[in-house]
């Protein structure tokens, strides 16, 4: 493990409080970017087994990583419940979570931007899931994020489960990612997703894929794709699992690249 400081960040959003984490390697590299991570709350973006993956490799090229609390996640549950079902119920009250995160996701950059830990034209987003349409969101609202890598991200809201029966919702319609897709033409986009996924329905993603790609010009988003799946869980077992751990690695290369060619 790369030796690293970490400094909680606290903030508002509408004098209601904000956690975001800042990892700092002992050793920076010259030109350090910032990789923002997300999966759900902070411990679990970059602790846990899978979403580590990619802040690991940022720390060990001597970059900052940072993330934030995701709503009604961790220390963010409240009535509406928690993770996904709480999206869900948040959105059927009429609370935009999406907002939300577009919302808490500036603040923290502006929070590092303000101490120094951000250098100009290095900002760069990665999640995983729900994590994916937080980032693709992030990055629809911030121009100056250079990068952004989702795995297997949720692209239609109302493919997922606990957000059946939300097509006509207003709030479900500006978050699909396809709504995004006029922020995001022309940026340097990472899709990692196999063939199979019924939990997210992988045929919603590469679709959006495909919408993404032909409202670009000359910088064109990336797929990483191939036979297996992804969120294995919900699968048939008999299905191969796609190679997840290496498409978290070329994400990071990806990521990686991108500050490099803005350097």
């Amino acid at each position: 493990m790369t030796p690293y400081d970490e400094q909680t960040l606290s903030f508002d959003i509408a004098d209601q409080p904000r956690r975001g984490v800042l990892r700092t390697p002992k050793e920076l590299a010259e030109r350090a970017g910032l990789l923002i991570n997300l999966a759900a709350d902070c411990e679990q973006s970059l602790d846990g087994e899978c979403f580590r993956i990619v802040p690991e490799i940022f720390l060990a090229a001597g970059h900052r990583v940072a993330t934030f609390d995701l709503p009604n996640h961790g220390p963010r549950v409240n009535e509406y419940g928690a993770g996904l079902d709480g999206w869900a119920a948040a959105v059927r009250a009429g609370t935009d979570v999406f907002a939300d995160i577009r919302e808490t996701g500036t603040a923290l950059i502006d929070v590092c931007l303000q101490q120094g830990s951000i250098t100009e034209g290095a900002i760069v987003v990665s999640g995983t899931s729900r994590g994916g349409i937080a980032a693709l969101h992030l990055m629809a609202a911030v121009p100056r994020i250079v990068a952004a890598a989702v795995q297997w991200p949720v692209t239609h809201l109302p493919a997922l489960r606990e957000f059946s029966g939300t097509s006509d919702n207003a709030i479900v319609q500006r978050a699909n990612a396809e709504a995004l897709i006029p922020a995001l033409a022309g940026r340097h986009v990472f899709v990692a997703i196999g063939s199979v996924d019924p939990r997210i329905d992988a045929v919603s993603c590469h679709r959006f894929f495909e919408q993404l790609d032909a409202s670009s010009g000359t910088v064109k988003p990336e797929l990483f794709t191939g036979p297996g799946a992804t969120h294995a869980k919900s699968c048939d077992p008999s299905i191969p699992r796609f190679p997840m751990a290496t498409a978290y690695d070329a994400s990071a290369a990806f990521l990686l690249s991108c500050i490099l060619r803005v350097s």
